[in-house]
Order: structure tokens, then C-alpha cells, then sequence
């Protein structure tokens, strides 16, 4: 029998050059976590770049249509505390981009309280980088 070529249509062929084009920005781009004082939700000062890149990144790559903001807190205080101090975190982040330019539909706010811990809550230095905000950038499906 003969064989038939498959026939791909071309939207499809732009729809996946989309995506393999936002998928090598969003790899290209990496922001390291901003970090929080004990029991605050306002960034310390040396994660203030951290922001301004975050905000220079989105503002040029309008491609990476989105951004979860990953609130975390240290062990200290109640699952329910963190939980809340998790989300205030990223909201502070979430308020910092859109004041500066970010399209707040691009951006998703999380928190995971205590329950992510990057080190050990055993020791100061754990603790400060438990007290953090993460983003991941996508594309919304």
C-alpha cells in the first residue's frame, strides 16, 4: 500500500513555534527567590533587584503569558499563621510588579506556608531562606 504523507496544518505548525519560543525565554530567565524578614511581608532590602529585574523581564517578554508566585514561611508559628503569612508574601510580590507595569492577568498568586522548606528549619540561616517568594513562569494552557 501506499503510504500517504501526513498533512499538518500550518496554524498548528506557528502554535508549536510559539511555544518552543517562550519555553527557551522562560529558561533563559532566572530569578532567584526575594527573601522576607521573621514573621514580614515586606521584602528585605538586597531582594529589591530581584524585583526590579522580575519587572524588566515581564515588561520585555510579553510572551510569558504567566507567573506563579510561590509564597513561603520559616516553621515558626502555626500551619495556619504561615499559611497566611505564605500568601501575604507573594501579594506583596504580586503588588510590586503590577505597580510597576505588570499585567496583573499574567501573575498567580500561592502560598505554601511552612510546608516547602528550601533548608532545614533547624538553624537561622534555614529559616531566612524558608522566608521567600518563587517564581515560575509559564504559559497559561
Amino acid at each position: 500500500p501506499e503510504c500517504q504523507p501526513k498533512v499538518v496544518e500550518v496554524e498548528k505548525i506557528v502554535e508549536v513555534e510559539k511555544i518552543v519560543e517562550v519555553e527557551k525565554i522562560v529558561k533563559e530567565i532566572y530569578l532567584t527567590p526575594v527573601y522576607f524578614a521573621h514573621d514580614k511581608d515586606r521584602v528585605i532590602s538586597q531582594s529589591k533587584v530581584v524585583l526590579d529585574t522580575a519587572v524588566k523581564a515581564l515588561n520585555e517578554n510579553p510572551e510569558i503569558t504567566s507567573v506563579i508566585l510561590e509564597g513561603h514561611a520559616d516553621s515558626d508559628g502555626s500551619d495556619k499563621y504561615n499559611e497566611a503569612l505564605g500568601k501575604r508574601r507573594a501579594q506583596y510580590v504580586y503588588d510590586y510588579l503590577v505597580k510597576h507595569g505588570v499585567d496583573s492577568n499574567r501573575l498567580i498568586t500561592i502560598s505554601f506556608g511552612e510546608s516547602s522548606p528550601v533548608e532545614p528549619n533547624t538553624t537561622k540561616e534555614g529559616k531566612d531562606r524558608n522566608r521567600r517568594t518563587e517564581f515560575v513562569f509559564g504559559k497559561k494552557q
